[in-house]
């Protein structure tokens, strides 16, 4: 409840965005087969647990590509088959799907590659995937924001590597700034949602 009289949501949509592709799939589907359009039929809960797979999937895609670059295959995919079944990744994809926790692991799994990559071949297109995830992340939960620090500290473990990290950021100036506008994309609708009902823009 808000000063104004208005109600509005206690948690950010970056959960909604995610849901969003499976939902209209889920939606589709009910109307050309005549069921109910309510959204909360078990034919939208199976194409919600659909996209929890498929974005773990992605997740381990990219994760899979990262440690690649570092480790043998065998190790890789040790590392992948011991995420999956020994942590609590396993319950949050196949026990509560639609909780953050695996549309996280999904974006921090491109997060961990387009940052690995921008940093060996330096091309722009992974540092704008990398601010986006950061972004997409922080509309999902906000506090997910210090994953930003993955990136900025990403090399850096002495003197002469964070003159190199400088070096890499002035050459890439321009790239950065248009980074941040990346990084602002999933986030402004937020913002937009504060201001129309709650008449400020943070919240």
């Amino acid at each position: 409840h808000l000063p104004n009289g208005n109600l509005i949501q206690i948690v950010t949509y970056g959960m909604a965005l995610m849901y969003t592709p499976f939902f209209l799939a889920a939606h589709l589907t009910a109307q050309m087969l005549g069921m109910s359009c309510n959204g909360y039929t078990a034919l939208y809960g199976f194409f919600i647990s659909t996209g929890t797979l498929v974005y773990v999937l992605l997740g381990f895609y990219f994760l899979r590509k990262a440690l690649l670059h570092f480790y043998s295959e065998k190790v890789t995919a040790l590392v992948i088959f011991s995420l999956f079944l020994c942590t609590n990744l396993f319950y949050f994809t196949l026990g509560l799907g639609e909780m953050p926790h695996s549309y996280l692991f999904a974006i921090y799994g491109l997060l961990i590659y387009s940052t690995v990559r921008w940093h060996t071949a330096q091309q722009n297109r992974h540092l704008y995937a990398a601010m986006f995830c950061i972004g997409l992340a922080s509309v999902i939960r906000p506090s997910e924001a210090v994953c930003a620090l993955f990136l900025v500290l990403y090399g850096v473990h002495d003197r002469e590597s964070i003159r190199r990290k400088f070096r890499m950021l002035r050459e890439h100036f321009r790239a950065v700034l248009v980074s941040v506008l990346v990084f602002l994309i999933p986030i402004v609708p937020q913002l937009l949602y504060w201001k129309i009902y709650a008449g400020e823009w943070v919240v």
